[in-house]
């Protein structure tokens, strides 16, 4: 309960950082997708 009353500071994110994690995301989604296309074709 105490950890949740207390506040904690996260640093943002620069723009450059966020665009990179965006492109992480995607890259992501879009190779599990693939695999899943893969699998489901064997």
């Amino acid at each position: 309960m105490q950890a949740s009353l207390r506040g904690r500071f996260v640093a943002v994110k620069t723009e450059d950082q966020q665009a990179r994690a965006m492109l992480f995301r995607t890259r992501q989604m879009l190779l599990g997708q693939r695999t899943q296309m893969i699998n489901a074709s064997c």
